[in-house]
């Protein structure tokens, strides 16, 4: 699966050290050189990961931040803050607006790449409970399901049918293993009686 990456810093050296730490991965980056402008792409871009500058124009990145995480579409989003070796990193501030992690510039790009992994296994970790295990609310296991992959089967002859939800409002779905089994036997069944 594609990683879509998004990248807020004025520094265009930083920008490039992302698009070569990448280069050889399956990844999409968008780049942006303030916050204002990080906070106007997410919802068109819908990145998996952000890279916020502290010390950027307009919203720096704790306040990027602050806002991904009020955002209950993006709240889930990791954000790993940047910091200059020269700029007074506030850690306090960091953990108030729940940065995901953060990286000292410059930054060795393998330890960027470690990061980002460790932090997209933790967010499949957290989405997709073991097996046999209850969530939270005491149901079944729940599994998420991309809102993109969900768009695909909306339509006049949609095959989600037995769901009521309005993707646009509720951007993060979740079902119930029984439900994602009953999609799969539509799925094959559809895929069936296509015509090839």
């Amino acid at each position: 699966m594609t990683l879509r990456l998004l990248v807020a810093d004025d520094s265009v050296t930083i920008q490039k050290m992302v698009y070569l730490a990448f280069a050889g991965e399956d990844a999409l980056i968008e780049t942006v050189s303030d916050g204002d402008a990080a906070i106007d792409i997410l919802r068109e871009f819908k990145p998996d990961i952000v890279l916020a500058d502290v010390s950027m124009p307009g919203y720096n990145g704790y306040e990027v931040c602050r806002l991904i995480r009020s955002d209950p579409v993006f709240s889930k989003i990791p954000v790993i803050l940047l910091a200059g070796a020269f700029d007074p990193f506030d850690e306090s501030e960091a953990a108030r607006v729940r940065a995901s992690g953060y990286l000292t510039k410059p930054f060795d790009t393998s330890g960027l790449i470690e990061l980002i992994q460790k932090l997209q296994k933790d967010a499949i970790s957290q989405a997709q409970p073991a097996d046999g295990v209850e969530n939270s609310a005491g149901n079944a296991p729940q599994r998420m399901i991309d809102p993109r992959v969900l768009e695909s089967f909306m339509g006049t002859n949609r095959i989600l049918e037995i769901i009521d939800r309005n993707p646009a409002s509720e951007p993060e779905w979740s079902f119930p293993e029984e439900w994602i089994d009953r999609i799969a036997e539509k799925v094959r069944a559809r895929l069936g009686s296509a015509e090839c």
